[in-house]
């Protein structure tokens, strides 16, 4: 055990002393459909490696109707998340990423007939994909300024309190299938 233990942590060495011209660089992202959803989307992201970020993020929507499988109902979703993706390319932001992602969201939800309403909140768990293009051509081989991302990610949602209503049926959904397009500015 000892061995491993010495081989892993050489490795962890060899793999940061690899990285000594990487400098960490920070960017911000917003979500356009959230904003045409009556909702907002804000991100901080942090790149302290050529491969590794992590995105911290606020959101809110209004669904449209039928999107979670429940028409006749509109849905408010407001929330958080923490994205740590992997970048494909080297020494850049821009390219093709992946990564994990956890989030925590609140669920309002009214009856378009009855007007009865119901709240939840649940945790989402799952992977994401996207790709980043920037509208410039590097400066002394640093990525920088605007560029946009289309994405998506799928997840296992863990209903913490499930939305119920008395009379009406209504479908708390085990997966979440999400798309969207970031914009965003890397400093």
């Amino acid at each position: 055990m000892k061995k491993f233990c010495f081989i892993i942590l050489l490795w962890s060495y060899q793999l940061l002393a690899q990285e000594t011209t990487f400098n960490t660089n920070y960017s911000i992202e917003l979500d356009p459909i959230a904003y045409v959803l009556k909702g907002y989307s804000f991100h901080g992201i942090i790149q302290p490696s050529s491969h590794i970020s992590f995105d911290l993020g606020i959101f809110g929507i209004e669904e449209p109707e039928g999107f979670s499988g429940n028409d006749g109902f509109k849905i408010r979703q407001n929330g958080f998340g923490i994205k740590a993706n992997y970048h494909f390319g080297e020494g850049t932001t821009r390219g093709l990423y992946t990564g994990l992602n956890i989030g925590y969201a609140t669920v309002d939800a009214t009856h378009n007939t009855s007007l009865a309403v119901a709240d939840g909140n649940n945790i989402t768990i799952g992977a994401q994909m996207g790709y980043r293009f920037f509208f410039h051509k590097p400066q002394e081989g640093i990525q920088k300024g605007l560029y946009l991302v289309p994405w998506f990610s799928y997840g296992y949602v863990v209903h913490t309190k499930a939305v119920k209503f008395t009379n009406l049926q209504y479908d708390n959904s085990k997966w979440l299938f999400f798309p969207t397009i970031h914009i965003g500015y890397r400093f």
